[in-house]
């Protein structure tokens, strides 16, 4: 990932198919990311030559802003650009959760 981020994946069940350079997470799928977000799912695919990863399903999430449901989720990592993105999509509702300010 760009910048040196990190993502760790687990799930139940994977299946991967080397020809189609594709991985299919299913189960209790979770990402973790170095950048403190924690993503669940039932399922994700991922594209193992671009490292690209989709939930087409509902996500949970928390992230350093709060908590956010959406109905899919896609992580890009476009070489030629100004790196990864992380997108929710379908009905995204964000509970945010200010930080303590120091004083």
């Amino acid at each position: 990932m760009e910048g040196g981020a990190q993502i760790k994946l687990h799930s139940d069940r994977g299946r991967f198919d080397t020809g189609a350079e594709a991985a299919e997470l299913a189960g209790d799928v979770r990402v973790s990311t170095s950048t403190g977000y924690e993503i669940l799912s039932e399922r994700m695919i991922s594209n193992l030559t671009t490292l690209d990863l989709q939930s087409p399903g509902p996500v949970q999430a928390t992230s350093p802003a709060g908590e956010i449901t959406a109905g899919s989720m896609a992580i890009t990592n476009r070489q030629n650009s100004a790196g990864s993105q992380l997108l929710f999509t379908k009905g995204v509702k964000l509970i945010y959760t200010p930080q303590a300010t120091k004083e």
